[in-house]
């Protein structure tokens, strides 16, 4: 739309749309002025801004109660329950103490890029973990599933 209104406005065409008339040329310089407010207030006002406010610190926040009867330490669905509510009941970990956290184990696929793929693999999975067991995938869709006593296994899906 800017690109046209430039080139309504160069010499060649301004001369020719002058003769005209001035009814037809105040309708097309209504029209561009209506544009130019529009386009402002497009490039000035984002419909997707929230204004809100967080809590200074967890001790203010509202706690989350939860919605199902899965157990405190599962996470059985991706945002660990069907409600999609990413929340953890569990309280051993706070603002306090996540600093200290350090890794305590690391876990490798060994599903690595091949000469088959096309561009980057990623193996970003959110971990479902059900009791003792943990299930994810690997890159190429290889549904792995290892827990405390288990042995790893392996299912192509």
């Amino acid at each position: 739309m800017v690109i046209f209104g430039v080139w309504l406005v160069l010499p060649f065409v301004w001369r020719s749309l002058h003769n005209v008339g001035k009814g037809p040329l105040g309708a097309m310089a209504l029209a561009l002025v209506a544009s130019a407010i529009v386009l402002a207030y497009a490039v000035f006002n984002d419909p997707q801004v929230i204004n809100g406010s967080l809590p200074e610190t967890a001790d203010n926040a509202p706690q989350a109660q939860p919605l199902s009867n899965i157990p405190d330490g599962d996470w059985p669905a991706y945002a660990r329950d069907q409600q999609g509510t990413r929340f953890s009941p569990l309280k051993q970990i706070n603002h306090q103490n996540v600093k200290e956290l350090q890794v305590a184990w690391q876990f490798q696929t060994g599903d690595l890029k091949t000469a088959n793929d096309r561009g980057e693999i990623t193996g970003e999975v959110t971990p479902i973990k059900i009791r003792d067991t943990l299930y994810l995938c690997s890159p190429h869709q290889i549904l792995l599933c290892t827990g405390r006593g288990h042995r790893q296994a392996e299912v192509e899906i």
